[in-house]
């Protein structure tokens, strides 16, 4: 069991939060920053008025986030992200996150973790759903498999079928905080040496890196419209590492056509330079 987060004790039902979700222009900058979009709906202003926060600000750590204001949550991974956007968040508003573990399971001696997260404003008005699954480390122990309660196999993204294809967008993945080991404990996936007892190459780059580039990938094909109801699910298979190249590929798989715009249903790819893929997902959105 893991030694940070004790998984026979987490309970299902068990609750997180309300703690305050970062949303200020410092948060917003260093995001823009480091994911190289200076998108003028995060910098200046958007249909709504003022800017927004990027949707996927975060992404992959608010689940952690969660789980972290009662554990220590360093050595966690993530594995799945699914989320939903309601409505923009403007930058600088008040916003909280709350969250309620939902499942929990044990698949090859790792131990899985699953927190559905809402945000919202002091006057409980939701802007953001999110469903993270994580492991609580990368450690492996002689515990038999455990079924969870929901299917997660029904949940993966697929990319399927043929379809239309759109743009590609490549890019050097790079987190300015592994250029820093002792920014990290001694058993982070984050820390090289770490990570290779564990079969990886080298450290890992974070979720939220990968889950910003895509941001930047969704919102520049969409627009602004994805801030209003556009959903996102993805899965990483794959690990990626420093200043590794990758490409975000996808298709349109569906379109219906609506009194205003067409609600498209994409399926990408975040792919390695040698063609395997790191992340596979689908998204919807109006265009």
């Amino acid at each position: 069991m893991s030694k940070d987060i004790p998984f026979d004790q987490l309970k299902i039902g068990d609750k997180f939060g309300p703690r305050p979700f970062d949303t200020n222009e410092v948060a917003v900058e260093k995001y823009c920053n480091e994911m190289g979009d200076q998108n003028p709906l995060w910098l200046k202003e958007s249909p709504w008025g003022g800017p927004v926060i990027p949707p996927l600000l975060s992404a992959t750590l608010i689940g952690l986030g969660m789980i972290g204001s009662k554990y220590d949550s360093h050595a966690t991974v993530p594995v799945i992200l699914i989320q939903k956007n309601i409505k923009p968040i403007f930058v600088g508003v008040k916003i909280y996150q709350s969250g309620i573990l939902i499942d929990k399971y044990i698949k090859k001696g790792l131990e899985y973790a699953v927190i559905e997260s809402v945000l919202a404003d002091e006057n409980g008005n939701e802007y953001r759903r999110v469903i993270d699954h994580f492991l609580l480390s990368l450690e492996r122990y002689d515990r038999p498999d455990t079924r969870g309660k929901i299917d997660i196999d029904s949940m993966l993204p697929k990319t399927v079928g043929a379809g239309i294809d759109i743009p590609s967008f490549t890019r050097v993945a790079y987190q300015l905080a592994l250029d820093d080991a002792s920014r990290f404990l001694d058993d982070s996936s984050h820390r090289d040496n770490y990570a290779q007892t564990k079969g990886f190459k080298s450290a890992l780059l974070s979720g939220y890196i990968t889950s910003g580039y895509l941001c930047k990938y969704l919102v520049d094909y969409f627009g602004s419209n994805w801030l209003m109801g556009g959903e996102v699910s993805l899965t990483f298979v794959r690990a990626v590492y420093q200043r590794e190249q990758i490409t975000i590929k996808a298709r349109i798989l569906e379109g219906i056509e609506r009194k205003v715009g067409a609600k498209l249903t994409l399926a990408f790819t975040i792919e390695k330079q040698d063609g395997t893929m790191a992340i596979i997902g689908t998204t919807n959105g109006i265009v």
